[in-house]
């Protein structure tokens, strides 16, 4: 990011931008959160059998592959190993940090290019 002459760190409308951006992403995060369709889900029940040490299986004894997203499966998996039955609000949490890391990504990208 570019820094302001008068400031060593970044300027005001860069700490406005930022806080303004970081809580809109945050905001609708935590509106979307429980908003989960059926592959969600699907994901959810890879991940709750590998966080519970079942294996990434959908069903137990069936060995198949059916979601779309195997590795983050074994990420929310990974995360959940503790609490199992908490892997869709990981994932809600994982996603809404992801969202504000993605727009400050974005913003930061545009401030360097000169937008």
């Amino acid at each position: 990011m570019t820094l302001s002459p008068t400031h060593s760190g970044l300027a005001r409308r860069d700490v406005i931008a930022v806080a303004l951006l970081a809580l809109t992403a945050f905001a609708f995060g935590l509106y979307a959160t429980p908003i989960a369709y059926d592959d969600a889900w699907i994901t959810y029940r890879y991940a709750y059998h590998f966080a519970t040490g079942q294996g990434l299986v959908y069903n137990l004894g069936e060995r198949f592959l059916g979601t779309t997203a195997p590795g983050y499966a074994v990420l929310l998996g990974a995360l959940g190993a503790a609490a199992p039955s908490a892997i869709p609000t990981i994932s809600a949490v994982f996603c809404v940090v992801s969202l504000v890391a993605a727009g400050l990504a974005f913003y930061a990208f545009g401030r360097t290019s000169g937008h």
